[in-house]
């Protein structure tokens, strides 16, 4: 798949690009929030066995809401904390953002992720990648809501400078002793 670029205007005029998450990447990430939602559901679910002192059918409501709010809130909080990212997305260098560039509101947020459980019907996330593979900024049907994309970030490498400037300008070669005290 072919990288594709956002093209953004800032209010001064000045245009930047960014790379946008291919749907192999989102997804890659919905697999890493997964495997966290499913790693704490079964230790909620097991925290709520604790409730079958009071009823077996109290203890199974229990261990669904638990896991429900979890897996709402999951994305929720972590988004807003992390300033669009999970877990899963900053594993793999990937954040939410609005289209323009501009920071994120809670409303996108809330929306986005409500919209969550639309994207997984009928099943396996089947509408929302439909969504992201057909989209000219792969997005789904919660990123078209909330006017957001998933953008990706590469680590910038450090420019090398001992080529250029060398050692000659190490005035504290001459002193060992103060260099390795700095």
């Amino acid at each position: 798949m072919t990288r594709r670029m956002l093209r953004i205007e800032t209010p001064e005029g000045i245009w930047f690009t960014v790379e946008l998450a291919t749907p192999l990447a989102r997804s890659l990430a919905l697999g890493i929030d997964t495997a966290v939602i499913i790693g704490a559901g079964s230790l909620l679910g097991q925290l709520s066995q604790y409730a079958k002192l009071i009823s077996a059918d109290f203890s199974t409501a229990l261990g669904m809401l638990l896991l429900f709010a979890f897996w709402t809130g999951y994305s929720l909080v972590l988004e807003w904390v992390w300033k669009g990212r999970t877990i899963g997305k900053r594993i793999l260098g990937l954040q939410v953002m609005d289209v323009h560039g501009m920071r994120l509101h809670p409303g996108q947020i809330v929306l986005r992720n409500l919209l969550r459980c639309f994207d997984w019907l009928p099943v396996f996330y089947l509408v929302g990648g439909a969504f992201a593979l057909f989209s000219s900024k792969f997005q789904r049907l919660g990123d078209y809501a909330a006017n957001t994309v998933v953008v990706r970030h590469r680590r910038a490498e450090l420019p090398d400078f001992e080529g250029v400037l060398g050692a000659r300008y190490n005035s504290l070669l001459e002193h060992p002793v103060f260099a390795a005290r700095l």
